[in-house]
């Protein structure tokens, strides 16, 4: 499974899942896209990658089709993908009820540790590990308000294969000799 699949994966997971609990309103995008998005003005959860690891060795196994004389040698590799997912919404000084960008940090966090999100991930080939405390920070956004934008990291498991080509053996020969 490739970046690409990984993430649209992810996220239509999470969005069915936010979905189903009735927040069907909160936005789920992937942050740092090539060209600028804005900013939602809705509850909004952004995602992008952390760095990703190689997991055990890579595995090798040879497939010989008598048909074609062709030997296919698969070989696979397990890896550990990070993402690291932000809950921003800017909420009403006045407000006194409603979503912060905390609790929308929060609903995702337990959505994506969730046996549903685990159980739609699985079925790709995909399987989670751990979900990380919610880390609370600031900044200053764009109006130069300060804002809070909590954020959690999550790691899962899944595997990446190439296949390669190469001529079978046509002939061996097994000879006892003096040494």
């Amino acid at each position: 499974m490739d970046e690409l699949e990984l993430q649209i994966l992810i996220r239509s997971s999470l969005v069915a899942l936010l979905t189903a609990q009735g927040h069907a309103d909160w936005e789920v995008t992937a942050a740092y896209q090539p060209t600028p998005q804005g900013r939602e003005s809705t509850p909004t959860l952004y995602f992008f990658e952390l760095p990703e690891n190689l997991y055990g060795w890579q595995g090798r196994k040879d497939v010989y089709n008598r048909d074609t004389g062709v030997m296919l040698r698969k070989e696979s590799q397990m890896y550990r993908s990070g993402f690291q997912v932000q809950g921003l919404y800017e909420t009403p000084p006045d407000a006194t009820s409603g979503p912060t960008a905390a609790t929308i940090t929060r609903v995702a966090s337990m959505l994506i540790n969730s046996q549903g999100f685990r159980k739609l991930l699985r079925a790709q080939g995909v399987y989670m590990e751990r979900v990380t405390d919610i880390r609370k920070i600031y900044m200053r956004n764009d109006r130069e308000h300060f804002e809070q934008v909590p954020s959690f990291d999550f790691t899962c498991t899944h595997e990446r294969s190439i296949i390669q080509q190469s001529t079978a053996a046509s002939r061996v020969e097994s000879r006892f000799m003096r040494v």
